[in-house]
């Protein structure tokens, strides 16, 4: 018994479990007729007595929507008497909903835990995905060579497009996905069956778009399925494999586009994703994916959307603004609600619109106080700062210093100190005004003023020289000290001959 024509095996090694959608395939292994049936698990003869001739291979039937699950029957009839082979038609289960359980920021990632309730389902996958199931994969030519190649599936074809291939090109689609079988001493063992392909169909450079026909070997399932591409160019023959969700709609959706993915081995799912992506693409849905009673099922559930984000650049280049620190504050908004990475702040709101309070403090020299609206859930909105860089260095006799202590304020602010390390200068980012820089190294000091203005970069250099005293003071000190020392000199005899003479 099987599936499909091409993998009918013998009972002993197994007896397929079958949902609504199979067909039901027979081979006989006698070398005489014998006659089958199929019978429900209520009794009622679904097909009519079949005569079949030693090795024929025959489609006895197809299980239907309306077909119930449970313990069928397959009644053999030769020569020896009556074999009543069992049958399981198993209805593929969506009851497996993973409940939300919150979330969490941390930096520019949002994690967020489900509950698994408790379940006999097997290979447990999940992903969330964006506004839209992802379709389309892509993938570079190996070996090599320029030239990409696209392969979305819809319904029974696939469309696939080759972009600046150098020379012809000539692929084919493989599709496999998982059947299980009831073994006779009890348990169950699961086959990757191929069940659908393309013909081998040629590009020529530089590319093109063309629709390929899948044909289905077996009635194709909902559930998980490997896409095996096969591709031969100059370089050799290539593979190239990826994971595919088949819904309910007949659609195909690319699992290698999830937002996030795990495979579940405990109670508690935990996913984690990048909000410096697109909003659009941002958690939506979560897909659970899982086999029970030996079939592929899976469920699809919103995800609650709370995560917003506000990203800064400067103006007028449109980079991240370096060195800015962020605080964040907001009515109802808690430490835990908000967090701040790489110049852009992450939120997690009540879904509705507000005003954010942004405190950024730039290089720690100047603070500037900001006023962001949002909408909500899955706002993101980026925000252009007037900034410019200023450069300070000092100098003694010409030469760098690295080790000078700089002092950095602006009217209304208080001064930053930054010591100074080699190779001698600072650089910070900062918005539009203008700046005093003051320095000092070994007790020598100086101050210079400096504008920044957007997209420029303002040089400052502070001289510390060390004000040196003339050779000519110096003799002068010099001549000072000896008249000094003769004076004494002098003194010091007159006093001693008053001793001796009186």
């Amino acid at each position: 018994m099987g599936f499909g024509p091409s993998d009918v095996q013998p009972i002993s090694s197994g007896i397929p479990i079958y949902t609504q959608g199979d067909n039901v395939w027979v081979e006989s292994y006698y070398n005489s007729t014998i006659d089958v049936e199929l019978q429900s698990p209520i009794g009622t003869l679904v097909t009519p007595i079949t005569i079949v001739e030693p090795g024929q291979l025959f489609d006895l039937y197809q299980f239907g929507p309306n077909d119930t699950s449970g313990a069928w029957s397959l009644a053999v009839t030769t020569s020896a008497g009556l074999t009543d082979v069992p049958v399981e038609l198993v209805s593929p289960d969506t009851s497996l909903v993973p409940a939300f359980a919150g979330d969490r920021l941390s930096g520019n990632r949002i994690n967020q835990t489900f509950d698994l309730p408790a379940t006999d389902a097997y290979n447990i996958e999940v992903c969330t995905v964006g506004e839209l199931l992802p379709h389309q994969v892509g993938f570079g030519l190996l070996g090599g060579l320029n030239g990409t190649i696209e392969v979305a599936l819809s319904g029974y074809a696939a469309s696939v497009t080759t972009l600046g291939i150098p020379s012809p090109v000539s692929l084919w689609i493989e599709l496999y996905s998982q059947y299980t079988y009831a073994l006779e001493g009890g348990g169950t063992a699961s086959q990757n069956l191929l069940v659908a392909s393309t013909p081998v169909t040629s590009f020529s450079p530089p590319g093109g778009n063309q629709t390929i026909p899948l044909g289905a070997l077996i009635p194709l399932r909902l559930g998980r399925f490997d896409m095996r591409v096969f591709v031969r160019t100059s370089a050799g023959l290539t593979l190239h494999d990826f994971q595919l969700l088949r819904s309910s709609d007949e659609s195909w959706a690319s699992l290698a586009g999830c937002t996030s993915t795990a495979s579940v081995s405990s109670g508690v799912i935990s996913l984690s994703t990048d909000l410096d992506s697109a909003n659009s693409s941002w958690p939506r849905q979560l897909l659970t994916m899982y086999s029970f009673n030996g079939q592929e099922s899976f469920t699809q559930t919103a995800v609650p959307g709370t995560e917003a984000a506000v990203h800064l650049r400067d103006f007028p280049a449109g980079g991240q603004l370096t060195g800015v620190s962020i605080n964040a504050s907001a009515p109802g908004l808690q430490t835990g609600d908000w967090d701040a990475y790489n110049s852009s702040a992450y939120f997690l709101t009540d879904g509705k619109p507000t005003v954010l309070t942004l405190d950024l403090s730039f290089s720690g020299v100047i603070t500037r106080v900001l006023n962001v609206s949002i909408q909500g859930t899955y706002s993101s909105k980026t925000v252009s700062i007037p900034a410019g860089t200023l450069v300070a260095s000092t100098t003694s006799q010409g030469a760098p210093l690295s080790n000078a202590t700089i002092t950095v304020s602006s009217p209304g602010s208080p001064p930053t100190i930054i010591k100074q390390s080699p190779p001698g200068s600072i650089s910070l980012l900062l918005p539009p005004d203008n700046y005093t820089v003051s320095a000092e190294y070994s007790g020598t000091s100086a101050s210079k003023g400096v504008a920044v203005t957007p997209g420029h970069i303002s040089t400052v250099d502070i001289d510390l020289t060390q004000e040196s005293v003339p050779v000519a003071t110096y003799l002068l000190l010099a001549a000072g000290v000896a008249g000094i020392i003769a004076n004494v000199f002098i003194w010091r005899q007159y006093l001693e001959r008053r001793k001796v003479y009186g």
